[in-house]
């Protein structure tokens, strides 16, 4: 149950991104606004052998001014494996700055913290305060953007974990049609375990679709890694922008 618990710790902390390019887990540099505000319904479901798991989001964004943003997450988990258990993860706020804008690139930061109202006995993640930082670089093209993220974040936990984690994710954003995008990317961070140096990977493709000018629907297909472990997972949301 661990290896599933790590994996959602893990995602609740990276996957929160704006309206633009969900189902990735990465975040890109743009802000949805002044004064504008969005809700944003994320579902995940994960599968590993006889055992699954899955998560509901409820991400919270206003825009504070032209360029940053505040976001409030809120993670609901499921584990099942023995046994099927339900709960609150670890709330999730955050706040993005873009301290830079060009013609082809923009850059930002996004220092967040993570509030311990989960269960850790269950899993459903650290049950302790952390904090992060997540740098972020958007490359724009014609019909395509290239996001990186940097993610450098805190683990204080009752696991007996590493208590400080890296994520890197390399994501790409391809326009099929004015309604439409293709999605990938692929990520790795640092072992939480302290007696591996195994490197968990994950990778994932997906579609994104403009229902309307502010409402946008996605879905992705993903796999993550972890030595000789692995699952899959499916995501899926929905994005209204007011």
């Amino acid at each position: 149950m661990r290896f599933i618990a790590y994996l959602l710790t893990i995602y609740i902390l990276i996957n929160i991104n704006t309206y633009a390019v969900h189902p990735l887990r990465g975040d890109d540099a743009t802000i949805i606004g002044t004064r504008r505000f969005q809700i944003e319904l994320l579902g995940d479901y994960f599968k590993r052998g006889p055992g699954h798991s899955g998560m509901m989001n409820t991400a919270i964004t206003f825009g504070l001014n032209r360029n940053s943003d505040l976001i409030l997450t809120l993670p609901y988990h499921y584990l099942s494996e023995a046994e099927t258990s339900f709960g609150l993860g670890d709330i999730l706020l955050e706040y993005k700055q873009i301290f830079y804008t060009g013609e082809s690139f923009n850059i930002g930061l996004k220092p967040f913290i993570s509030f311990g109202s989960s269960d850790h006995e269950k899993g459903f993640g650290s049950g302790k305060n952390n904090f992060g930082l997540n740098i972020i670089h958007t490359l724009f093209f014609a019909d395509f953007s290239l996001h990186t993220n940097f993610t450098v974040l805190t683990n204080y936990n009752y696991y007996g974990e590493k208590e400080g984690n890296w994520i890197f994710s390399l994501g790409g954003e391809l326009a099929l049609s004015e309604k439409i995008n293709l999605l990938t990317e692929f990520g790795i961070s640092n072992s939480l375990s302290r007696e591996s140096n195994i490197y968990p990977l994950y990778g994932l493709f997906g579609l994104s679709y403009s229902l309307y000018d502010n409402i946008s629907l996605g879905i992705g297909f993903g796999k993550d890694f972890y030595g000789s472990e692995s699952q899959s997972s499916l995501t899926f949301g929905l994005g209204i922008l007011f």
